[in-house]
C-alpha cells in the first residue's frame, strides 16, 4: 500500500469513500489485524490520510466513479473493485488489478428483502430468478465475481467461449 504514497503518484491516487473497505486495507497495511482494530489505530490511519491529502497525493475519494478516472489515465492507482479491473482490461490491457503485500478483504453481496416489505413475493421470485444457473452463469461471466449459486459453475464449463468457461 505504500506505493500510492510514491512522488511520481502525486494527484493521481483515489482510495474509496467507503470508511469500511478504504481504511480496512489501509489499516492492515499499517499492520493493524483488522478483527481487532482500536480507536487509536482509527485515529492513526486518520492522521496518514489527512496528511496525503494535504500533500495532493489523493485526487478524491470515490465510489465506483473512479472508472472513468483510471481508463482515461487521470488515476494512476487507485483502490478498486476486481470485477471493474477485469472489465477496463478489455479496453486496455495494461491496466492490472494487484493485491497488496499486506492482504485485501473478500466482499460479499447480500439479496435482502425488507421483513414487511409490500411486493415480498415478486422480490423473492427475483431472488429466486437471479438463482438459476444459466441465469447466475451468465452473470457471474459479466461481472467477474465469484458465484454463489454452485450449479453456474457446471454451465460456465459448458460454454463455447473459452473465456467463459475458464472462468469455471
Amino acid at each position: 500500500m505504500s506505493d500510492l504514497w510514491a512522488d511520481d503518484l502525486k494527484g493521481r491516487v483515489t482510495l474509496l469513500s467507503g470508511l469500511d473497505e478504504a481504511f480496512a486495507l489501509l489499516m492492515q497495511a499499517d499492520g493493524v489485524d483488522i478483527t481487532k482494530w482500536r480507536a487509536d489505530d482509527f485515529h492513526r490511519v486518520c492522521d496518514q490520510v489527512e496528511k496525503q491529502v494535504r500533500r495532493g497525493q489523493i485526487r478524491r475519494f470515490t465510489g465506483n466513479d473512479y472508472i472513468k478516472d483510471l481508463a482515461s489515465g487521470d488515476v494512476l492507482a487507485c483502490q478498486a473493485y476486481s470485477g471493474d479491473v477485469i472489465q477496463l482490461q478489455a479496453d486496455n490491457p495494461d491496466i492490472r488489478f494487484v493485491v497488496p503485500e499486506e492482504g485485501a478483504e473478500l466482499w460479499a453481496e447480500s439479496l435482502m428483502i425488507p421483513d414487511l416489505a409490500r411486493h415480498k413475493a415478486n422480490a423473492e421470485k427475483l431472488v429466486d430468478y437471479y438463482y438459476e444457473p444459466e441465469v447466475a452463469a451468465e452473470l457471474a461471466a459479466w461481472v467477474n465475481y465469484v458465484c454463489p449459486v454452485p450449479a453456474a459453475q457446471d454451465v460456465l464449463a459448458s460454454s463455447k467461449d473459452k473465456d467463459t468457461a475458464a472462468l469455471a
